[in-house]
């Protein structure tokens, strides 16, 4: 898979040398004014990676990029099993690659995560890491379910673990799980706030004691594994706000007050 990775990223290299060699002349010399450089580093920077977003969500180009890939994958050393090993994981991990980057990365993340646009946000912090994650597990999810739950929530339990402090404490956690799904985009933070939803008291305390995100997403029947879910009431929406005792006791009492019991108050 290593030697994948090196491909992958060898090809994408080469394609874009070739797409940029493909571009007619005519076509550039007039160039508009709002796409010159305008000196602000952080602002060309953002135009950049808005007009590759742009370029990667075209059909023919994704086309073009497979076939690339694929020729690599020809002139890897090795018996023939080797490429069609390689063909298979590209026509796999590609789209769902290109998919993370032209639906979820922001261009803002991508040129302050390179030095470009200097921010010190903690929002800014989340949203970079976000983008470095969702890349990595697109690639690197061979021994998860191939699943959309399951990578996302390794992906939010990764998250939570980078950013919550060396001490981890249960308060916490529970200051960053009501603040982590804002920072998603929008068709996204529905799938996010489900997952905190299903937070209990149990998988509180795995995050406190830092379990392995597999073994936290399996406890919130997110993920597979070979150890059984841990059965537990707290994770049913019907159970864990029905008053304040239990929610206290599931340690949801955030997550009802935001998400079930302000509903009812607003009847």
């Amino acid at each position: 898979m290593a030697m994948l990775k090196i491909a992958l990223l060898l090809a994408v290299c080469l394609e874009g040398c070739a797409l940029a060699s493909a571009l007619q002349v005519d076509g550039v010399q007039s160039v508009p004014d709002d796409q010159r450089a305008t000196g602000d580093v952080c602002q060309d920077c953002t135009k950049i990676i808005e007009l590759l977003a742009d370029m990667i969500s075209n059909a023919d180009l994704q086309k073009k990029m497979m076939d690339g890939i694929e020729h690599v994958c020809d002139l890897l050393p090795g018996p023939a099993t080797t490429a069609k090993f390689c063909k298979d994981e590209v026509e796999k991990l590609l789209p769902v690659a290109l998919n993370f980057i032209v639906g979820f990365v922001k261009p803002a993340d991508v040129c302050n995560a390179i030095g470009l646009c200097g921010s010190g946000d903690e929002q800014e912090k989340m949203r970079s890491f976000l983008v470095k994650e969702l890349l990595q597990l697109a690639l690197t999810n061979e021994n998860v379910q191939p699943t959309v739950t399951c990578p996302f929530c390794l992906l939010l339990i990764k998250t939570l673990e980078e950013m919550l402090p060396k001490d981890r404490t249960e308060d916490a956690v529970i200051k960053l799980l009501g603040e982590i799904c804002h920072i998603l985009p929008s068709k996204f933070r529905h799938q996010c706030e489900d997952i905190v939803g299903k937070f209990s008291k149990t998988v509180l305390d795995a995050i406190v004691s830092q379990a392995t995100p597999q073994t936290i997403c399996t406890l919130l029947h997110m993920c597979g594994g070979q150890e059984a879910p841990v059965v537990d009431p707290c994770t049913l929406a019907t159970y864990r706000c029905r008053d304040m005792e239990t929610a206290f006791k599931c340690g949801t009492v955030f997550y009802c007050q935001k998400f079930a019991w302000n509903r009812y108050n607003t009847l």
